[in-house]
């Protein structure tokens, strides 16, 4: 048995509403109201909003709402509790999403006397209510309950208030729930063709080709044998690692060698269907009077081919060569040095210039003459 307690932990999870003599709907008050305050002033009533973690269909053992007082004007009113029709409510908005919101056909009556400020009040079991909302298929993660009184002015003040999420003093509004979860079991049933049928148990996938006017039904478990006849006579059994050869036809012939790690390949014709389980004993009839057995060894892995191509398999680690094409492809590597030829026109050469050096010479021996004639 489960059980937790709901705490309205967003502004907008609770609201104030007043419906005469105007519309009034605030999100953000500090109380929740319920009751009549005068012939003028009438028809309070809130709403509010829980995140939860109850599976759907859980069987419900009971549910309380918890509201602590701190509003209270005459006499408390006698209080309809009732809960939101809906799989997964969305938070409060706008007085038309509040007043737009389906309510369960479930209710329950309270009368919380005296309704002392300060105190938090329990109210009847409301397990009804609650059991009806997550026994909706599509239930999710969030219920929604309502407080109002009768409609119209019913001539006694009687206005209460209860704290809301925005009362920085007093809790918020509480849905306290218990439940059991419901075991859950479900048989899987799949149609393959007009009157095929077959049953599958978790974590084990088949498939098969089957006609139109055969039926096909298995049930599989672990280490257990289940026959099936679908022929008139011939029965074939094949044991690991031994080959057996079967006339099937005029022309069909059947060769399978199970060993570890090997690929088999059959040729069973046109309309030939086989299946393959691990420890399973599966029989299968491969024609109008044959039947075909077969033992499957775990941990191996098998091929066929049930029509007239032929089956490859590649097993892992082999390398297959590949044709490229006609031209070549070349990859360079980092740290390569590239040297390129100039061409055969490219020189570089000097030659010496006598008259440029005749004129170095004469301004040498005309500094000489200026030094010599100076000393």
């Amino acid at each position: 048995m489960a059980s937790n307690t709901f705490v309205v932990s967003v502004s907008t999870d609770d609201c104030y509403v007043q419906r005469v003599p105007a519309t009034t709907f605030i999100l953000n008050t500090a109380y929740v109201p319920v009751g009549d305050y005068s012939s003028e002033l009438y028809d309070y009533e809130g709403g509010m909003r829980w995140e939860v973690d109850i599976p759907q269909g859980a069987i419900i053992n009971s549910a309380y709402l918890k509201l602590v007082s701190n509003l209270k004007y005459g006499g408390p009113p006698e209080i309809t509790i009732e809960g939101e029709d809906a799989d997964d409510p969305a938070t409060f908005s706008t007085f038309a999403d509040y007043d737009g919101r389906s309510r369960t056909s479930q209710s329950v009556l309270w009368t919380p006397s005296p309704w002392t400020p300060t105190v938090e009040y329990t109210s009847p079991d409301i397990k009804t209510i609650i059991q009806a909302i997550v026994n909706r298929p599509g239930f999710g993660t969030h219920i929604v309950l309502f407080i109002s009184e009768p409609t119209g002015w019913g001539g006694v003040m009687n206005l209460v208030g209860a704290a809301s999420y925005d009362d920085v003093t007093f809790d918020p509004p509480k849905l306290v729930v218990t439940w059991n979860v419901v075991a859950y079991e479900k048989t899987l049933t799949e149609n393959l063709g007009l009157v095929d049928k077959v049953v599958k148990a978790p974590s084990v996938t088949k498939s098969e080709l089957l006609g139109l006017l055969d039926t096909y039904s298995r049930t599989w478990a672990a280490y257990r044998v289940y026959p099936e006849i679908l022929g008139l006579s011939d029965t074939v059994v094949k044991a690991p690692a031994l080959i057996k050869m079967e006339s099937l036809g005029l022309v069909d012939t059947v060769a399978a060698s199970k060993l570890l790690v090997k690929i088999l390949t059959e040729l069973l014709g046109l309309s030939d269907t086989v299946r393959k389980d691990a420890f399973k004993v599966l029989t299968e009839g491969l024609g109008l009077v044959d039947t075909y057995s077969r033992i499957w060894a775990a941990y191996r892995t098998y091929s066929e081919l049930l029509g007239l191509a032929d089956a490859v398999a590649k097993m892992p680690s082999k390398t297959f060569p590949e044709a490229l094409g006609l031209s070549d492809t070349v990859m360079k590597t980092a740290l390569i040095v590239k040297s390129e030829m100039r061409g055969l026109l490219d020189s570089i050469s000097y030659t010496p210039n006598p008259t440029a050096l005749a004129k170095l010479i004469r301004k040498y021996l005309q500094l000489a003459s200026m030094l010599w004639r100076a000393v």
